[in-house]
């Protein structure tokens, strides 16, 4: 076994970590059904990998005016990548029966995201599926200050019925919007504030580590993400932990280039 994972393309971790996972599920539950005598997968680590670098961040400064840059038909999906901490296939695959919103009164707003499927694309087109893993079907509270945003948003540009699509297809309402259009215009909304290095996905890290600044357990955070496990959870933990140090440093920095 470790003959075996050692000769794995380690230029690839996420890769090796993914099959070494899956193949001790299969040995697991073989030794569980009593198919062999024990499971041989007992590599230390060897389901796990570090990534290259930390989940994008971005101000809430530069959240507001990447949205500003968004074509105003799509301006409410950034909405959803922060503040509900969506997927792109999730955000595009949302119908109007998943979006809860009510209010008690103008101060008390209350919404919910229904997560229950994505869209996305393979070789034969698109498709329209369950979310990423079972622990992907959630509900997702919104903040009450993204909701009139939310509001708007449905009453203007999202097609009618309960099954209407939140972000119709501008050829044809009856389909939703591509992830390929939406990144499109995403794209061009970043190129124009300046942060090329920022891509839809890190939207949802931003909002994560967001809410863990903000008090949020990674059991919390595990359950808004949808996360099977909590490994990407601790992942946004340590970097809103991490956050004190790096502004306590950053004065000193300053002092530095200025001597």
């Amino acid at each position: 076994m470790r003959q075996w994972h050692g000769g794995l393309d380690k230029s690839k971790p996420r890769a090796v970590a993914n099959a070494y996972s899956l193949l001790k599920t299969i040995r697991e539950t073989a030794f569980v059904d009593d198919l062999i005598p024990a499971n041989p997968c007992k590599v230390k680590g060897g389901g796990r990998y570090r990534r290259a670098k930390e989940p994008g961040m971005a101000t809430l400064a530069e959240v507001a005016a990447l949205r500003a840059a968004m074509p105003a038909h799509y301006r409410c999906a950034i909405d959803l990548g922060v503040w509900a901490s969506l997927r792109i296939g999730e955000v595009i695959g949302l119908q109007r029966s998943d979006v809860s919103l009510s209010a008690v009164n103008a101060e008390d707003q209350r919404g919910v995201i229904h997560v229950r499927r994505s869209v996305g694309r393979t070789r034969a087109g698109r498709e329209e599926k369950l979310p990423k893993s079972e622990a992907g079907t959630r509900d997702v509270p919104l903040p009450p200050h993204v909701i009139p945003q939310v509001r708007e948003h449905l009453a203007t540009y999202s097609a009618p019925g309960r099954t209407g699509w939140v972000f119709p297809a501008a050829a044809d309402p009856r389909t939703n919007v591509s992830a390929d259009v939406l990144r499109e215009s995403f794209e061009t909304a970043r190129r124009k504030i300046g942060r090329e290095d920022l891509v839809f996905h890190h939207l949802r890290g931003i909002g994560a580590t967001l809410a863990a600044s903000a008090g949020a357990t990674v059991r919390e955070l595990q359950d808004r993400l949808g996360h099977a496990t909590p490994n990407m959870a601790l992942a946004y933990q340590r970097v809103a932990q991490d956050r004190p140090r790096q502004v306590a440093e950053a004065p000193s920095r300053m002092v530095g280039t200025e001597e």
